[in-house]
């Protein structure tokens, strides 16, 4: 079993756990308010990992580690909604301890792009967000998702040997059970 396989298996629960969380959030909206709220709740989490994880990994591990930035498309969505949104700075859900334990949050985050595409469409139908221009989070790669996700994969399994499996779990694991409790607690 390579390093992705071992990931995806051991963090399967917590990844299902966190998706619902999300997914039942997702479908209970009904304004673009709501929506935006998440969106600001969104930013709030991953906004301080985002600036960790792009001083823990440089280009050695992911060559194309400067293009797997969300946090502005996040702000992009959110000022199409509503323009007077000022970031909360303050929170921060996990401290970075290695390049490995980054990597796990790094998988979480892109791992996420995956279902985006969905979620857009779903949003679409409640909330017509592409209209309005406030999707492309969700539509982080849009065409290229795949693309995106499989230099991922193939990047992770060339740095399979110097990447400590237990810390990159870890960090994966700490993100989504993180995650759940941001949207469970900061939901209004």
């Amino acid at each position: 079993m390579n390093l992705l396989d071992s990931i995806k298996e051991r963090t399967k629960e917590d990844h299902q756990s966190v998706e619902k969380v999300l997914i039942t959030e997702l479908k209970s909206l009904s304004s673009m308010e709501q929506y935006g709220h998440l969106l600001e709740r969104l930013y709030a989490f991953y906004k301080p990992l985002e600036d960790e994880i792009q001083l823990a990994i440089d280009t050695t591990f992911i060559s194309d580690i400067s293009a797997r930035k969300h946090t502005e498309r996040l702000l992009q969505d959110i000022h199409a909604i509503h323009a007077s949104f000022k970031p909360d700075t303050t929170f921060n859900p996990l401290s970075i301890s290695s390049t490995s334990y980054a990597l796990g949050i790094l998988y979480v985050i892109e791992g996420s792009t995956l279902g985006g595409q969905i979620i857009v469409k779903m949003l679409d139908k409640q909330l017509s967000v592409t209209s309005v221009g406030a999707h492309t989070y969700f539509d982080s790669y849009s065409e290229e998702t795949q693309k995106m996700w499989t230099s991922f994969k193939d990047s992770m399994l060339k740095i399979e040997a110097t990447i400590n499996e237990e810390e990159m779990i870890r960090g994966a694991k700490e993100t989504f059970s993180a995650l759940q409790s941001h949207l469970t607690q900061t939901k209004s």
